[in-house]
């Protein structure tokens, strides 16, 4: 995986992945396809995702580990999130602070 727009479309085509995983109840399986997301992420850090799809990728991250029960690092993820984005991107505070009140 050379170009950053391959990695892109393959964090994509994972996220989708795990976002049915997560709406079919199967959470641990979620969780691997998420994991897959930022491995590939870490392993390619030339890649080109805006920060706006990191914030969608961690949220759906944040989402999954509290179906699982794994409270306090959701949690954590969504208040970096929401302290990230509060005077910079609405849409993504907004979506943040919305699920830290789902789950809390």
């Amino acid at each position: 995986m050379e170009g950053s727009k391959e990695i892109e479309s393959i964090c994509g085509l994972y996220q989708t992945i795990a976002v049915c995983q997560k709406e079919l109840g199967h959470y641990t399986d979620a969780l691997r396809w998420s994991n897959k997301i930022f491995t590939l992420l870490k392993t390619h850090t030339n890649h080109d995702v805006s920060e706006t799809n990191l914030y969608v990728l961690k949220n759906t991250r944040a989402n999954i580990l509290a179906l699982l029960g794994k409270f306090p690092k959701s949690f954590g993820i969504l208040d970096s999130i929401a302290h990230n984005t509060k005077d910079k991107d609405s849409i993504q505070y907004a979506r943040a602070i919305c699920n830290l009140g789902h789950y809390k």
